[in-house]
């Protein structure tokens, strides 16, 4: 019977040592981090960083039982080539995510991570969409080309990091959320 406020106090400190981790260490030193928008868009771009650092070191330990360096070196690339879209989209999707639905529990914050993983999929296919379809459109080929390769390449991004962008953006929603509580 005693065991599950030790939980709850233990999350507590947990939560508490977390904070003052982020706020000494992490993205709670940067630029106006004490809005809470914007330390959603730190959150969100943060959780994007994470994600391709863990993407592609999994994928490098999975994928070298059986395979060559090459699809290692890929596997690599392809995280840190991401990383110049999906960061600044993470951030964009945090902070108007924040703006539009404010998160009141943790619980409420891992749901908004959630979609906001998805919604930072569709930002990043509009950017590189936008990116790839304005070259083809200036010289004069096939817009439609363009997009369908775009929307290809994002599909092939998705089913490739899922597994470690979905539970790591909902993680991230979460203890935002439960590390700005106590302030608010």
């Amino acid at each position: 019977m005693g065991s599950p406020p030790r939980r709850s106090a233990d999350l507590g400190r947990g939560i508490d040592r977390l904070a003052t981790g982020c706020k000494r260490y992490g993205p709670g030193r940067l630029p106006k981090a004490e809005n809470h928008a914007v330390g959603a868009g730190y959150a969100g771009a943060s959780a994007a960083v994470c994600t391709a650092i863990f993407y592609a070191g999994i994928s490098t330990v999975i994928g070298s039982v059986g395979l060559d360096a090459a699809a290692d070196f890929v596997n690599i690339a392809l995280a840190a080539l991401a990383l110049p879209l999906v960061v600044p989209a993470a951030f964009a999707i945090g902070y108007g995510g924040w703006k539009i639905v404010t998160p009141t529990s943790p619980v409420s914050g891992l749901v908004c991570g959630v979609l906001g993983v998805f919604a930072t999929y569709g930002v990043v296919l509009l950017l590189f969409g936008i990116l790839v379809t304005v070259p083809e459109v200036l010289s004069g080929a096939s817009p439609l080309r363009a997009a369908v390769f775009s929307w290809g390449v994002i599909y092939v991004a998705f089913v490739e990091a899922w597994w470690a962008a979905v539970p790591i953006g909902a993680m991230s929603g979460f203890v935002y959320v439960a590390v700005i509580s106590p302030t608010e």
